[in-house]
């Protein structure tokens, strides 16, 4: 087998007379987190001598510089360009003529609701001049009654009428403007445009070559969902991994075997280098200090809100911690963009229904580059700048070095009945290498070129948890139950949006993010109602007195716990005592119902077992001593 890639491209070529014009299918996409991998197969007769193959209508987001064209055989690529091309497609006159009929009609029934409503408005004027008689003639108080109901009901009832009447030509002007609109936008030549690579080959004999074409583009990837599925504390997890891919790059994929991966070809692949680290005195500079590298990057955090199309956030330098006023902010491929306040802050409003891919620039940053779906909502971000210590380096990324590891569970379009039945395996190759992991979808897909979302569910896993309850009587008085799951990194995980059912009810979203340091991963599975609980403040057992120039101020509360539930359960209480940061403020536990006390945050961990039924009661007890004539900050 002989392949040759090419790593420089030239523009433009001459066309040879013989040239062959091509027009492949797409039968495999690789799709990245921003971007994807399209893979063309074509099979041709070569003759002895050159050729120029023309591959024609490819996406006009194709990049350039990552085209490889591999084949079977003995032969050698002479060349390789890239031009743009485009088509002009005429307007329909069928659809013209239609639709100028049709406002014909729209203008008859406009001019007909206008005659309409001059009727009425003659008629409310006849009906207001005939109250005239009850003026001009001597009549009965049964008489006049009778004429004033008759004048208000007819009144009423022309009036009525108007408005009915005002609607419907509003209505109907509305439709007309639309006719007119699209009669406009249906007259226009509409352009399409597109990219065709020019490979101009040679062989020394006649042979048959099956042709591979890939390239990269812009305008598509994927971003992941999951499922968390617990029909009790009982029984295992199951985890459904979705993946959501979209893309708008002018050409559909129908029917085409896809792959999921989790890289990323639009960052820098090159490891960052150190440079010697001198040690000397520092002066007042007004240029700013080079910064190093992290060792802790915090994760963006999204969370969506009920805001339809607006997107509100701050930009932070990860380093240090502070906002970055001037940053910039835009949603790629529009002209809908901003710079960020002084306080680090932006907001993007007016977004549409779709996947967009928001973009976050700063001088001497990595750019942050990441997928929002809007639909019908909004979203509120932080997102954490990384010092960009690499460069603007090309680099090209191929699937060299990646080896098959073992089979993921079972590829499902349907969620099944019973959340805790396993269901088939579809095998759904997953691939591993030392950088990303991917997917290999067993069946064929179709992704329109519409920048919807088309959602797969790529795996499914039981997983086992710790299942515990918490609470925080004194900001809710519920218990939440929250299992932690050991070994995540095994799950290859991505943050992402999860949606969370327990007891075969739906219970609320989280956002999960396995990029944090710790062991497990903890997913919350909701609020219980069947435990209940009761902060209370022991007015009768608090007091508040004074000694000499300082005041003792006693505070006792008393929390209540009890399981209803049919089965026992573990639960954390936690409360809390103030921190003093005055050596002059005293703080003193009177009671503590065996809770075991954080000296630095002041946090109170009670650990506790409840059989069905059981009551349980705490008791803290704290006194503050301060100095006379003070005020604290509680």
């Amino acid at each position: 087998m002989f392949a040759l890639l090419l790593s420089i491209l030239t523009l433009s070529g001459p066309l040879q007379t013989d040239s062959i014009k091509v027009n492949t299918q797409i039968d495999h996409v690789t799709v990245y987190q921003n971007q994807a991998q399209v893979h063309r197969s074509y099979q041709h007769q070569l003759s002895v001598g050159e050729s120029t193959l023309i591959f024609e209508n490819l996406s006009e987001f194709l990049l350039e510089e990552s085209i490889q064209l591999t084949g079977s055989g003995a032969w050698t690529l002479v060349s390789l360009s890239v031009q743009q091309s485009f088509k002009d497609q005429l307007p329909s006159t069928s659809k013209i003529n239609a639709l100028n009929q049709r406002k014909e009609e729209l203008q008859d029934q406009i001019v007909a609701k206008q005659s309409e409503l001059e009727v009425i408005k003659k008629e409310i004027a006849f009906i207001d001049q005939s109250k005239n008689i009850v003026a001009g003639n001597k009549l009965s108080a049964d008489e006049i009654n009778s004429l004033l109901s008759t004048y208000r009901e007819n009144l009423t009832s022309a009036l009525q009428r108007q408005d009915l009447a005002n609607k419907e030509l509003n209505n109907l002007q509305s439709k007309l403007s639309n006719v007119i609109w699209q009669i406009d936008e249906s007259g226009r030549t509409n352009r399409s445009y597109s990219k065709k690579v020019i490979a101009v080959v040679s062989t020394s004999k006649p042979q048959e070559i099956n042709f591979e074409l890939t390239y990269l583009v812009n305008n598509a990837g994927w971003y992941p969902t999951y499922d968390f599925r617990s029909s009790s504390i009982d029984e295992p997890i199951e985890l459904t991994y979705k993946a959501n891919i979209y893309q708008q790059t002018g050409t559909d994929w129908e029917h085409v075997s896809f792959t999921i991966n989790s890289g990323d070809p639009s960052s820098n692949a090159v490891k960052p280098s150190l440079d010697p680290l001198l040690l000397g005195y520092s002066f007042p500079s007004a240029l700013p200090t080079m910064r190093g590298l992290n060792t802790f990057k915090p994760a963006n955090r999204i969370v969506k809100t009920m805001h339809n199309g607006l997107v509100t956030g701050k930009v932070i330098d990860a380093e240090s911690g502070e906002s970055l006023p001037g940053a910039t902010v835009s949603i790629e491929g529009t002209n809908n963009g901003t710079s960020t306040d002084t306080n680090g802050n932006f907001i993007l409003s007016n977004l549409s229904n779709g996947v967009h891919i928001l973009n976050v620039g700063f001088v001497g940053f990595t750019t942050n580059r990441f997928p929002i779906n809007i639909q019908r909502n909004g979203f509120e971000i932080i997102v954490y700048m990384n010092a960009d210590l690499v460069g603007l380096d090309d680099v090209i990324v191929t699937a060299a070095g990646i080896r098959r590891e073992r089979n993921a569970l079972g590829y499902s379009m349907h969620k099944p009945e019973v959340p805790h039945e396993k269901p088939s395996i579809i095998q759904n190759n997953v691939t591993r290498n030392q950088t990303s992991f991917s997917y290999e979808l067993s069946d064929p897909y179709s992704v329109p070129s519409d920048g919807k979302t088309h959602t797969v569910d790529i795996k499914r896993e039981y997983i086992s948890g710790d299942f515990k309850y918490g609470s925080v009587p004194k900001l809710s008085e519920f218990a939440y139950l929250e299992a932690k799951i050991k070994n995540s990194s095994t799950l290859n995980l991505l943050s992402g949006e999860a949606n969370i059912y327990f007891e075969n009810r739906f219970v609320g979203t989280s956002f999960l993010d396995p990029n944090s340091t710790q062991d497990s991963l903890s997913v919350s599975l909701g609020k219980d109602e069947q435990i209940v609980i009761n902060r209370e403040k022991l007015n009768d057992y608090s007091s508040k007195n004074f000694f000499r120039s300082r005041i003792r101020e006693l505070e006792v509360y008393e929390i209540s716990i009890k399981n209803t539930k049919s089965e026992p359960i573990v639960l954390m209480i936690e409360d809390q005592i103030p921190v003093s940061t005055n050596e002059e403020i005293e703080i003193k536990i009177k009671e503590l119902s065996n809770g075991k006390v954080d000296e630095e945050t002041g946090i109170i961990t009670w650990d506790l077992e409840l059989a069905p039924g059981e009551l349980k009661t705490l008791r803290l007890a704290f006194e503050i001593e301060y100095q006379k004539g003070k005020r604290l900050n509680m």
